[in-house]
């Protein structure tokens, strides 16, 4: 078994596949439970990734993958959305597919966004701080102070 991942993103550019995610699910389901039934490829839920919005799919040994194959998915929202969609069609085609390779967050990224995010609540607590005037807060904030200036 191979996974691949592709990316989803419609053809017109007045519409991002990232704000349509519900739909694509949806015709995403559809399409799999198809082709998982006549060929055994299983396509996973949408992810997004920024702004992109892409699928994994899963193909197992001896099957060759094309584009082709997610034509389901255009497919089941040209007809079950075809207010919403048809307008976004470019000549007969909804969506353009290509190879993705998301990107793996290694310890070290996933450190540092913590490292952030806990620095940025501290910085909020802080603020906090300063805008109060008991006693207590000055003591606190007196403190932080003297240690800044230690480092």
């Amino acid at each position: 078994m191979e996974t691949k991942y592709i990316l989803i993103e419609f053809v017109h550019p007045g519409i991002r596949a990232k704000d349509h995610l519900y739909s694509i699910n949806e015709a995403v389901e559809k399409a799999s439970a198809n082709l998982k039934q006549r060929c055994g490829i299983v396509i996973k839920p949408p992810r997004l990734s920024g702004n992109m919005v892409y699928v994994p799919v899963i193909i197992p040994d001896g099957i060759e993958f094309s584009y082709n194959r997610l034509r389901g998915i255009s497919a089941y929202l040209l007809k079950h959305h075809k207010n919403t969609y048809m307008k976004y069609r470019v000549g007969t085609r909804l969506f353009l597919y290509r190879f993705y390779e998301p990107e793996v967050e290694n310890k070290e990224t996933i450190i540092s966004s913590l490292h952030k995010a806990r620095c940025l609540d501290y910085l909020a607590e802080f603020t906090n701080l300063l805008r109060r005037s008991d006693k207590e807060a000055i003591d606190k904030v007196t403190r932080i102070v003297d240690i800044l200036e230690e480092t």
